[in-house]
């Protein structure tokens, strides 16, 4: 994908994004999600964030549709993390309380033939500790969910003792495959991955530190840390 040194400005159509569209942008090959923050000004039905879904191609970015699930509340934080696959993307709901209070979720959408995405698959969490899905991060066949993130998400210090899980694609369901043990506080509060190497974010609220950690695919398929 490559942009012209032209900005290119786009919006969704129906003016009615809630408020920051943009908070959270990911992009993979022509595909690009945006997601927006709650408008508690909007009236009912229209305040909730939401993630809208585009095409780049020959300098026109064209909408390909809106995801909001049909069980997500205004105060879900639906779209609080975004992560683009090949023909996939994951979106993170981290306040989600069909678990329990705040337990977070995690919602698949698959691109079609048709080229229309579609919700897939939900993912819930396996334990009790909150914020599920405040952070997320795709590659190829692996899905990678923190429940930190690097901003408050208005509960207060989001620092938890929280592994990260990885689930993978196995037949068309995206299972959880292993889980990454917590190396430090706040583990997991930004995530990047290249040539098989996750570099995970610890950060320290507190001093605003920031310490790398890197996460590398093993031969056997499993993700071990260098520490």
């Amino acid at each position: 994908l490559v942009f012209s040194q032209t900005p290119v400005g786009f919006q969704p159509a129906s003016g009615m994004s809630g408020t920051n569209f943009g908070a959270k942008v990911d992009i993979k090959n022509y595909d690009i999600a945006v997601a927006s923050k709650p408008q508690p000004f909007y009236p009912p039905g229209m305040r909730s964030s939401k993630v809208y879904t585009f095409t780049f191609w020959n300098g026109t970015v064209t909408p390909t549709g809106i995801a909001f699930p049909n069980d997500a509340l205004e105060s879900d934080s639906f779209g609080y993390s975004i992560s683009l696959g090949n023909d996939v993307f994951a979106v993170g709901s981290p306040l989600n309380d069909e678990s329990a209070n705040n337990a977070g979720a995690v919602y698949i959408y698959q691109k079609t033939t048709n080229a229309e995405w579609v919700l897939y698959q939900k993912l819930l969490p396996d334990d009790d500790i909150p914020y599920f899905g405040a952070n997320v991060k795709m590659y190829g066949d692996f899905l990678f969910v923190s429940a930190n993130a690097d901003i408050d998400l208005g509960q207060g210090n989001l620092t938890t003792n929280a592994p990260i899980k990885v689930y993978k694609n196995e037949g068309g369901q995206w299972q959880l495959f292993q889980t990454i043990p917590v190396i430090a506080n706040a583990f997991g509060a930004k995530m990047e991955i290249d040539n098989d190497v996750l570099v995970v974010a610890q950060i320290d609220q507190n001093t605003t530190h920031t310490v790398f950690h890197r996460i590398v695919l093993q031969d056997n398929g499993q993700w071990r840390s260098e520490e």
